[in-house]
């Protein structure tokens, strides 16, 4: 018995949202940075700061930085020239197994032509807080045909690929048209197998990304992007939030659920926000009811160009768990988005950040807690929320987790922190010895947990439910033990009914004896429950050929029942003229057992036969006359 879904192993969150949304609070981290334009973390304490310029600096816990930066490539990358110039070092990834490769990729554009490009490089054997410069190899280039419009950002996703955000090139009103162009990588978001290079290439190609096998580039997932600064994959659920910036009207952010196929359509140059982009001929358009629309947007008459950011899941700030965080360039104004439980999303509009500046980053350390960067005063700030709370949420694919019979019950884990303490709950009891993040359950039930900081604030998880389903007692009729391959296919019923059968020579819910052909087959009557759980049963029938069988002219629609019978059954036929006939029983063998002469009528003939003398076994019944004979198997049990 399995389910009819997939359990997930990045899985959804059930959480106890507040009804209002969150007061931020914003602390100073760190300081004297030169224009982070990213903020990485390789699953530890440290965070690593990436400068436009070139280098990238480690962080630590407490804000306090490396002076020897992590890697420095300038020399290699552009050097911005101006506060507006959005070329350079723009973004790093690390390996989902960097702890024991140590592999990290760059996103820089070059600074001989310009162009954009992946490369991996390698932490040094000796000291695990600098880079090998040596180690370096070059995945993809990507020329640029303007200075704008870079993109920058690079993630790997939950599938281990390595995603790569491409803005369309450059200009205004992305006059190549290059975004909707798929035989070209701008305005793109690129997903790559950087374990397993397929020559000529320095990469894989995803064997389900949507355009394997066709004309257009094969790396891309999803198209029609004008310049996806910033965006990034939900730590928890996977999934993708993008902050696609905008040209002269709108700002907006797209959002792909995890486990959406890939060849999203998001609509540039088509499309700016919800609406036809000024200026710009839609000769060629797709509708708008076939491209992605973003999941919120806001006009310029407040900001200029989006920064895209994360959803907090970190366990600090219950009231600010579940909400997609991001910013403006040019307003500073905190926006949030929640995804609501009926799929539709709401927006926050905060206002403005205390302080001056341009915030062109965010990031997140290892626990989930959210930073952002100012590009002007090179300030790096830690975002957090009002109230004690702290986040008590359980992992859970649903808020009801369906067990089909025979399953074993899940482990529930709560978000973890090392400072927060655990207790959980079963039909509002407690129990006892459950005080870590993880929970082993035993039994069906309603399960909570509670989840205390140091501070001594406590907060309760939504309930997550355990249930076994019952299944009914599964059966079908209609199936004959024996049929011929001539014989008129048989009509089967299951029961509960909503199952399907399956098995060679079934179509729908009946059985083609002249479709399966001669042999034994098994036939499966299948059940699926509300629950998602599934029962089968299943029975035998052997398909004979009935020799002789095709001479019939005189006698059709023979029925034999019972079948198997204990000897007593009942011979039901159509003759088409009166006749004298012949009924001979004969063994395995051949060998003749019982034979009766009778007259028939024109029209339906009904004869009762006893041969319960005879042994049980297979048999063979012959009815002939001066025309011809038919045959039809049966079984004495």
């Amino acid at each position: 018995m399995k389910k009819s879904y997939a359990i997930l192993c990045l899985l959804a969150i059930v959480a106890c949202f507040a009804q209002a949304q969150p007061t931020l609070t914003f602390t100073t981290f760190n300081t004297g940075n030169s224009r982070v334009v990213d903020i990485r973390n390789c699953n530890d304490s440290r965070l690593f700061f990436v400068q436009q310029a070139g280098k990238i600096i480690v962080c630590d816990s407490n804000g306090v930085q490396n002076a020897t930066p992590f890697l420095n490539l300038t020399g290699i990358c552009t050097n911005p020239a101006s506060t507006g110039d959005e070329r350079g070092l723009l973004g790093m990834a690390f390996h989902p197994d960097y702890k024991n490769n140590g592999y990290f990729y760059v996103n820089y554009t070059a600074i001989s032509g310009g162009a954009t490009t992946i490369a991996r490089y390698q932490v040094s054997a000796a000291d695990s807080n600098v880079a090998d410069p040596a180690s370096a190899t070059v995945l993809l280039t990507i020329s640029q045909p303007f200075s704008n419009h870079n993109g920058g950002c690079i993630a790997f996703g939950p599938d281990g690929y390595l995603y790569i955000g491409m803005g369309d090139g450059g200009s205004a009103n992305d006059p190549g048209n290059r975004a909707q162009n798929l035989t070209l990588l701008l305005g793109k978001m690129l997903r790559i197998d950087v374990d397993n290079p397929q020559a000529p290439l320095a990469y894989g190609i995803p064997a389900d990304n949507p355009f394997v096998g066709t004309s257009n580039r094969a790396e891309i997932w999803s198209y029609g992007l004008r310049n996806p600064w910033k965006w990034s994959f939900d730590r928890i659920y996977g999934d993708m939030w993008i902050g696609d910036v905008g040209q002269s009207a709108w700002e907006e952010i797209d959002y792909e659920a995890l486990g959406t196929p890939g060849g999203r359509n998001y609509g540039w140059r088509c499309y700016e926000g919800n609406v036809q982009t000024p200026n710009v001929s839609q000769t060629g358009c797709p509708t708008f009811s076939s491209t992605t629309p973003p999941v919120a947007v806001y006009s310029h008459s407040t900001g200029c160009s989006v920064t895209g950011g994360y959803m907090y899941r970190g366990a600090k700030h219950g009231s600010l768990y579940g909400y997609y965080i991001y910013t403006d360039y040019c307003d500073s104004k905190i926006r949030l988005t929640r995804k609501n439980a009926n799929g539709t999303f709401t927006t926050f509009d905060l206002g403005t950040v205390a302080g001056t500046g341009a915030y062109v980053a965010f990031g997140e350390d290892y626990r989930g807690e959210i930073y952002m960067a100012n590009s002007f005063n090179g300030t790096v700030r830690r975002i957090g929320a009002t109230g004690c709370l702290p986040t008590a949420a359980i992992v859970s694919l649903q808020d009801t987790i369906n067990l089909c019979p025979g399953e074993s019950y899940p482990t529930l884990s709560a978000i973890y922190h090392p400072e927060n303490t655990y207790q959980w709950f079963k039909d509002g009891a407690v129990i006892s010895g459950a005080t870590t993040a993880n929970l082993n359950t035993l039994s069906d039930g309603s399960y909570t947990v509670q989840v205390t900081n140091p501070s001594s604030c406590s907060n309760v998880s939504t309930a997550v439910n355990i249930v076994t389903n019952t299944l009914p007692a599964v059966s079908f009729s209609g199936l004959s033990t024996t049929i011929c391959t001539i014989d008129a296919p048989l009509l089967l019923t299951g029961s509960p009914a909503g199952g399907n059968f399956s098995g060679t020579g079934i179509n729908g819910n009946t059985f083609d004896p002249a479709v399966a052909g001669a042999g034994t087959y098994a036939i499966n009557y299948t059940y699926v429950n509300s629950g998602g759980c599934d029962t089968t049963v299943s029975q035998s029938i052997e398909v004979t050929v009935c020799s002789g069988i095709a001479i019939k002219t005189n006698v059709s629609s023979l029925n034999l029942y019972p079948n198997p019978n204990d000897g007593i059954f009942t011979v039901e036929f159509n003759a088409g003229s009166p006749s004298n006939m012949m009924l001979q029983v004969t063994d395995i063998t051949g060998k003749v057992v019982y034979t009766r002469n009778v007259a028939t009528v024109r029209g339906n003939n009904i004869h009762h036969l006893q041969v319960n003398e005879l042994q049980k076994g297979f048999y063979m019944l012959k009815i002939s006359d001066a025309q011809g004979e038919f045959n039809k198997s049966f079984v004495i049990r």
